[in-house]
């Protein structure tokens, strides 16, 4: 698949959240792409999302629809113009993450939970929950990611995966490390 050049518009309400990149279903298959296939989207760095088909009111423009989160991935602005192309994905064999954002007494549970022991005999619960949630999901070194908990949604920086380079996608048997918050 060739790179198609589009501008980036906010994603349909029903998409927020779920990794997904609505572009017309004429380019894409032009491109022999089929729907849930990975895209790799470059703005000024590089994610990837899920494909899935504009709504009909959108043909024949050349937009792509994609979430704030995807949009602060590849570093673009609504209306910025975006590449996308097919992306070659890998499985995620370890993806190490750190949290983002303020510490509240809710996500001080969550991480205390996670890293509660220094050596766990297994794998904690809360590692399998996070592969669990993320399962599905292409990641790049450098993308935040969400993890609903509990109701409530914690962003998480991806430090590190294995494989380190390209797009991989997180699996159930991904293994998912946690480094906590550093505090001063």
């Amino acid at each position: 698949m060739g790179s198609l050049r589009v501008r980036a518009l906010e994603a349909y309400t029903r998409d927020v959240g779920r990794c997904i990149a609505r572009v017309d279903p004429k380019s894409i298959e032009e491109n022999d792409l089929a729907d849930g296939e990975f895209l790799e989207i470059r703005g000024s760095s590089t994610t990837s999302a899920k494909y899935l088909p504009l709504y009909p009111s959108d043909w024949g423009s050349a937009i792509t629809r994609i979430d704030a989160l995807i949009r602060a991935n590849c570093g673009v602005s609504v209306g910025d113009e975006v590449r996308i192309r097919r992306a070659t994905v890998t499985p995620a064999r370890r993806v190490l993450l750190t949290p983002l954002g303020e510490l509240t007494d809710f996500t001080d549970v969550f991480i205390k939970q996670w890293k509660r022991m220094e050596e766990p005999v297994e794998e904690p619960v809360e590692s399998k929950f996070a592969a669990e949630a993320l399962a599905g999901t292409p990641v790049v070194n450098g993308d935040m990611v969400v993890i609903d908990y509990h109701l409530s949604k914690t962003f998480f920086l991806i430090l590190e995966k294995e494989p380190s380079e390209g797009i991989s996608v997180v699996s159930r048997t991904t293994h998912v490390e946690l480094v906590p918050w550093i505090t001063a």
